[in-house]
């Protein structure tokens, strides 16, 4: 049965209130005059659905620390503990990361300047099996949109071919993500394998498309398949997530039906007219049911099929069967997505 989440209204009482808020005047996004306290109030209307997004996921997060001054933070358990909860264990890390403590956190997130949540394929109590496998696409700057869109659809063709559903949203930059959920059965080594497989078999059957390596000299005239995003440690921006860029856009989930020729990415989607589409159309993830998938022996086999064709010199690297161990990339910081 499909769901339908709407937003919480605007007035919904935030338990740290805007007396709480320390300077809500302060602006944030200096191109579009959007504040502290403009930023709690999009929380406070998009956090039901943005709460599925985060729940039990290790996040890394893009703070606004005053002018001209952003980090990210992925060990800020202790320093935040009203909003976050610790992750310990985590491979190479000696300080635990961080979780989201409840979805009444959300509207918090304001309070030091939390704008961008980059959230794993990974989720508690299965950190170690992925629940979604994540394609990020990444143009060349110069590329016009037709070109991106055509790029998601060739993508969503694939994986459909092989039985997969998938989810398409904006990455809140340039670029766009599709995204197929998963049942979290298999290791995030095996999806980050089979992730990889499939964007090297893309570059390889249209070099003029796309690459698998990352890189600007690669990028050129192309788009990034970026697989990378499934692996250990790596996280994707989340899905309603805010974006620290000029026009304060949003990572905004999409309907495939929406591909059409107006361009969507940027500030198309922003802080300002997010909770609105959100009023009116509700949110597409949760409004459309996917049933539970997974990476079975046959699927995995078709993948492998795929990449027993010969690299191409522009596409980059060596095959990876799927079903073993990915590189581990270097995954500690967040996906700037583009």
């Amino acid at each position: 049965m499909s769901r339908t989440i709407r937003p919480a209204s605007a007035s919904v009482a935030v338990r740290r209130d805007a007396a709480a808020l320390t300077h809500p005047d302060r602006v944030l996004f200096a191109d579009v005059g959007l504040t502290k306290a403009d930023l709690q109030r999009y929380y406070a209307r998009v956090r039901e659905v943005l709460w599925p997004q985060l729940e039990g996921r290790p996040l890394s997060v893009l703070r606004a620390a005053g002018p001209g001054k952003t980090f990210f933070q992925r060990h800020a358990a202790e320093q935040y503990p009203a909003l976050f909860l610790p992750v310990p264990g985590i491979q190479g890390e000696a300080r635990p990361w961080m979780r989201l403590r409840e979805v009444e956190a959300i509207e918090g997130l304001a309070q030091p300047g939390i704008v961008e949540l980059h959230a794993w394929s990974t989720r508690l109590p299965r950190l170690g099996d992925a629940d979604r496998l994540v394609f990020d696409l990444d143009p060349d700057p110069a590329l016009d949109w037709p070109r991106v869109r055509d790029a998601a659809l060739r993508v969503r063709g694939l994986l459909d071919s092989l039985g997969l559903d998938t989810r398409l949203k904006t990455s809140g930059g340039a670029g766009l993500h599709v995204v197929a959920p998963l049942a979290p059965v298999a290791t995030q080594a095996v999806v980050a394998a089979v992730a990889e497989a499939i964007a090297r078999h893309l570059a390889c059957v249209a070099p003029r498309e796309f690459t698998a390596t990352r890189g600007a000299p690669h990028r050129r005239g192309r788009v990034f398949i970026d697989w990378l995003r499934n692996g250990y440690a790596a996280s994707t921006v989340a899905a309603w997530s805010p974006r620290l860029r000029p026009g304060a856009p949003v990572s905004m989930p999409l309907d495939w039906d929406e591909l059409g020729a107006q361009d969507l990415r940027h500030a198309h989607f922003n802080l300002r007219n997010a909770p609105q589409r959100l009023a009116e159309r509700g949110d597409p993830w949760l409004r459309r049911t996917i049933g539970r998938q997974t990476l079975t022996a046959s699927i995995r086999a078709r993948i492998a099929a795929l990449s027993q064709g010969k690299p191409t010199t522009r596409g980059g690297g060596p095959r990876v069967r799927p079903g073993r161990s990915a590189p581990r990339p270097g995954g500690s910081a967040p996906n700037r997505s583009p």
